[in-house]
């Protein structure tokens, strides 16, 4: 593992910008140099072969991005339960910048969905890669929202179900998303909380009842403004609350720039989880794909179900940081609800989602478009 120095950069710190030198040893970053202290670690450079030192005059330094909710690329799906599936998506999102990956389930059997479970379990065992958990989506929603899930596959939270979910995921299911307002469904968050986490998604909910599911233990909300008819309502009592996260999809189809401003202006980026929510046509041509079950059309950013409605995104969540950009969101703040922010709301903000002493050397090199020139 080569010792590496990262010069004259413009490094992401503690949610800004500062121009740096980044000092890496044995894969963890070893310091970060303000550019005016630079005589202070002249030492460290004289050590290096030169190759090592490498000029990034004029670029971005970030760290790995963290893609909390998404389902696949490449051509394959977290939910084909398959390890070559989980290679090829780790591949295409390395590619990508996302370094650290929760993949989601869609609505679907039980059967698949604890097979999904137990490959990742082996996986992640086996290489310990990437991937820092799994995310379950569905099949706790509501029959009118339920967007590109399956509704043949719908139920109304189940205590059993679950259960049997968390079993085989040892410790790896992150988030679970549901419909509050469904028969039983605070009572299942009142019984689980503990154990993982919860999000509001695919629900007719208005904002008493999502006040309602925050208070009791719900602390996210599934891609805020799709799959929910009184999102602003709900947007209300997230901001009321000033703890709940919201996903956030900033592909340019999903989403207009005023509601992405919107969201970061009422939440702040602390707040705002940036989320790719790419289906296994990311990084393919266009045409038909697979999506739980469900042919989906694809022609340029925009997916479809037969029925007309968007079914998750082709987009990269570099991508999504690139858009919330160029839609007048401050670059600071974008790359932010794409690293830390997220990283924190599943607890993992101490391995990853900075950049900062002692933190694992996942880092991205971006253009002065915040294009990918790198990773490291």
């Amino acid at each position: 593992m080569q010792d590496y120095l990262l010069q004259n950069g413009t490094v992401f710190v503690n949610g800004t910008f500062i121009k740096a030198d980044v000092l890496v040893a044995e894969g963890r970053i070893s310091a970060v140099f303000p550019k005016s202290n630079r005589g202070d670690y002249i030492g460290e450079v004289e050590r290096l072969p030169k190759e090592c030192v490498l000029d990034v005059e004029g670029k971005y330094i970030i760290p790995g991005l963290v893609d909390t909710h998404f389902h696949g690329g490449a051509g394959a799906d977290f939910s084909d339960g398959e390890q070559e599936a989980l290679s090829r998506i780790e591949e295409v999102e390395r590619k990508e910048g996302s370094l650290y990956l929760c993949p989601a389930t869609m609505t679907l059997p039980k059967e698949q969905i604890l097979k999904a479970t137990k490959t990742l379990v082996k996986y992640k065992s086996r290489y310990n890669g990437t991937f820092c958990g799994f995310y379950l989506e569905g099949p706790f929603f509501h029959p009118e929202k339920i967007g590109a899930q399956n509704p043949d596959y719908l139920k109304l939270p189940d205590a059993t179900f679950l259960d049997a979910v968390l079993n085989e995921a040892k410790g790896l299911c992150k988030v679970v998303s549901l419909a509050p307002e469904l028969p039983g469904a605070l009572a299942l968050v009142a019984k689980f909380r503990n154990e993982v986490r919860f999000s509001l998604g695919h629900t007719t909910a208005d904002g008493e009842q999502a006040r309602r599911a925050f208070a009791e233990g719900v602390r996210r909300i599934t891609h805020l403004y799709n799959a929910m008819p009184n999102y602003e309502e709900i947007l209300d009592a997230a901001a009321e609350d000033g703890d709940v996260y919201a996903e956030l999809i900033c592909d340019g189809v999903h989403n207009n720039s005023e509601r992405v401003l919107k969201a970061f202006s009422s939440l702040g980026p602390e707040h705002v989880i940036l989320i790719s929510d790419s289906m296994r046509a990311m990084g393919m041509p266009d045409g038909i794909y697979d999506l739980g079950g469900q042919k989906i059309s694809v022609q340029g950013k925009l997916a479809l179900t037969k029925s007309g409605a968007k079914a998750g995104s082709v987009t990269s969540l570099l991508g999504c940081v690139q858009e919330a950009i160029a839609m007048g969101v401050p670059a600071k703040d974008a790359v932010l609800a794409a690293t830390r922010t997220p990283a924190r709301a599943l607890e993992m903000a101490e391995d990853c989602g900075e950049i900062k002493v002692g933190g694992r050397a996942k880092l991205l090199v971006l253009d002065d478009a915040f294009k990918l020139q790198r990773v490291l």
